[in-house]
């Protein structure tokens, strides 16, 4: 088991002082405090690792559509973590250490869409931040981690933590790395109880879920009685191009006051080489009628005249986004 030691970093220990069942086990003293005690009490937030949704000691689920863009999102929200960059509509990433796990992506394609969010960084102090915290591990093209629902594979994670302690770890996604807890709630059980010992140490873990062909997660629902919060990714009627794709994002389950809450919430994501910062590679927007209450408002702006440039700052947004909608409104006829 790995503990604090005085210098905020971890080392091996026995952990027979911590089971309960062994023979040395000494039963602590129990103590209940009054509701004025607990009031009295200063208690410290927990640590952003992602502001608006990704805490220390977090435990997530991101489950959604086969090929709906789970995967953009994490290498998003892991990028902007380890570069310290914006990721809307939450907020700032700590620029900390992460570890993302990948069970599926070939390791050229996966290359390839790391390198379209780094270059989207044009500064070159968070860019080098954000390559060097990043740290990741596929399987495809690494085939010797075993599986994370056995005790080899997680003593095989406990040697990343040892080399570079990370804050914050991706699995992505549950099918690939948990393959017999998938249908067996006791072996998923296990699972989650090692997870709660990484959280335990201020790690937060983000895990990517397959929905099945009824658009619920697939397996049993015990998957979701440890997390502390889930979102649920599910496809647009929109085809995906080369340009972008786009998907439907809702959190389903938050168990902390200071995880955003969103309403079902619309992303696009531009998968070609554009420019712009990382902050605009997803674009929120939220769904009033199937347009976006912010498309609205820049459509009535631009009917009204207003620069483009203008309306990017006063509804603070992007000037490609702006530039998208005037494109739109000009096929359509609206504007001339």
């Amino acid at each position: 088991m790995f503990l604090p030691e005085s210098n905020g970093e971890f080392s091996t220990m026995s952990n027979t002082n911590f089971n309960p069942n062994a023979a040395t086990y000494k039963m602590p003293e129990p103590r209940l405090e009054t509701a004025q005690e607990l009031l009295n009490r200063k208690i410290e937030a927990p640590k952003a690792i992602l502001n608006g949704l990704i805490y220390e000691n977090s435990l997530g689920m991101l489950s959604g559509d086969s090929g709906a863009g789970k995967t953009w999102l994490l290498l998003h929200l892991a990028y902007a973590v380890a570069a310290g960059k914006l990721a809307e509509p939450w907020g700032a990433g700590a620029g900390v250490p992460i570890v993302y796990l990948d069970g599926e992506t070939d390791e050229s394609l996966f290359k390839e869409r790391l390198q379209k969010i780094s270059n989207r960084d044009k500064n070159p102090k968070t860019k080098k931040m954000g390559v060097l915290n990043f740290k990741v591990f596929g399987r495809i093209w690494n085939k010797e981690i075993p599986d994370l629902d056995t005790i080899n594979g997680q003593k095989y994670i406990e040697k990343f933590i040892e080399e570079k302690y990370p804050k914050l770890i991706i699995i992505d996604n549950l099918d690939t790395f948990c393959p017999t807890g998938l249908n067996n709630d006791k072996a998923y059980a296990e699972f989650t109880k090692w997870l709660t010992t990484l959280t335990a140490r201020g790690i937060a873990v983000l895990i990517a879920h397959h929905n099945n062909k009824a658009g619920k997660q697939h397996g049993s629902s015990v998957k979701m009685r440890r997390m502390n919060y889930a979102l649920s990714l599910k496809k647009t009627k929109e085809i995906p191009t080369e340009v972008e794709t786009s998907f439907f994002l809702t959190i389903e389950k938050s168990r902390s006051s200071i995880t955003r809450i969103l309403p079902d919430t619309r992303f696009v994501i531009r998968t070609k080489e554009v420019e712009g910062d990382l902050a605009t590679y997803v674009l929120q927007e939220n769904l009033f009628s199937q347009k976006s209450i912010l498309e609205n408002s820049v459509r009535e702006a631009l009917s009204n005249g207003e620069s483009g440039k203008d309306i990017a700052k006063r509804l603070e947004t992007s000037e490609s986004m702006v530039s998208r909608i005037k494109k739109s409104m000009e096929a359509e006829g609206g504007i001339s």
